[in-house]
């Protein structure tokens, strides 16, 4: 879904810049979310 709507945004704008916006947004909000909210497995049998 992230490679249209980056296609469909860079055809609606002109920009080919503007389609990066959304994929970079994407990629910083999982980063963010990956920091904050890691799993601990300190203790947990991870080999199910």
């Amino acid at each position: 879904m992230l490679p249209l709507l980056a296609t469909a945004l860079v055809a609606w704008s002109g920009d080919i810049y503007y389609g990066l916006r959304h994929p970079i947004g994407v990629a910083i909000m999982m980063l963010i979310i990956g920091t904050i909210f890691p799993r601990q497995t300190k203790e947990v049998d991870i080999a199910k």
